[in-house]
C-alpha cells in the first residue's frame, strides 16, 4: 500500500460529505466508530459466511499487485467485532482480464469466499434496496452489476462504483469500445 496515489489514470477520490448522505440511505445498519475511524458495515453475499466485514474510509492510495495498481479510498476489515477486527488482504482475481480486485472471505470453506471487492462494496453503500424491489431485483441479484463508471476496473474509488442491470452494463462497455 502507498499512501499517496500513484495511479496512471485521471482518478479523483471521494467527497466524503455528499456520499455519505448517500450511502446512510442504503445501509442495512448505521456507520460504527473505534479507535476515531469510521467503519461501514458490509453485507455478506452468503449468510453463512462466519463473521463480519466493515469497510474504512482511507486518503486516496493505490495498491500494486502483480503489475497492477489499484486506486482505492477504502480498506477492508473482518472480524466476529471491530475491537478484534483485521485488515484484509487484498488480491488480483481472475475475472474480467485479471483486472478485478478480490479477497478471500475468512474461513469461508474451501473455494467458497472468493469475493470481488468493487461488487461487495457497491452492494452494500450503493444498493437501493427498494428502487430494485420495484423492479423485483434483491441484493446481489446475478442480474445486477457493480459498474466502473470510467471503465477502468482498476479504479475502485467509492465514487466510480454505481449498481447497474447486466444489459445496461453490457450496453455501456460495448459503446465505449
Amino acid at each position: 500500500m502507498r499512501s499517496q496515489l500513484d495511479f496512471p489514470h485521471d482518478t479523483a477520490p471521494v467527497e466524503y460529505a455528499p456520499f455519505l448522505r448517500k450511502w446512510l440511505q442504503h445501509l442495512l445498519a448505521r456507520p460504527v466508530e473505534h479507535e476515531g475511524q469510521q467503519y461501514f458495515p458490509l453485507v455478506k453475499e452468503h449468510t453463512s459466511w462466519p463473521g463480519h466485514m466493515w469497510l474504512r474510509m482511507e486518503k486516496p492510495y493505490s495498491l500494486r499487485l502483480r503489475g497492477n495498481s489499484y486506486a482505492l479510498d477504502f480498506s477492508l476489515w473482518h472480524g466476529a467485532d471491530l475491537v478484534n477486527a483485521v485488515r484484509q488482504t487484498l488480491l488480483r482475481g481472475s475475472s474480467n482480464q485479471a483486472r478485478a480486485l478480490t479477497f478471500c472471505w475468512p474461513r469461508a470453506g474451501r473455494g467458497q469466499g472468493r469475493v470481488v471487492v468493487s461488487r461487495m462494496v457497491g452492494m452494500s453503500l450503493l444498493f437501493d434496496a427498494q428502487r430494485w424491489a420495484q423492479h423485483g431485483y434483491g441484493r446481489f441479484h446475478q442480474k445486477l452489476h457493480v459498474h466502473h463508471l470510467d471503465d477502468i476496473h482498476e479504479n475502485c474509488f467509492m465514487n466510480n462504483l454505481c449498481v447497474v442491470l447486466d444489459a445496461d452494463h453490457i450496453g455501456d462497455h460495448n459503446r465505449r469500445r
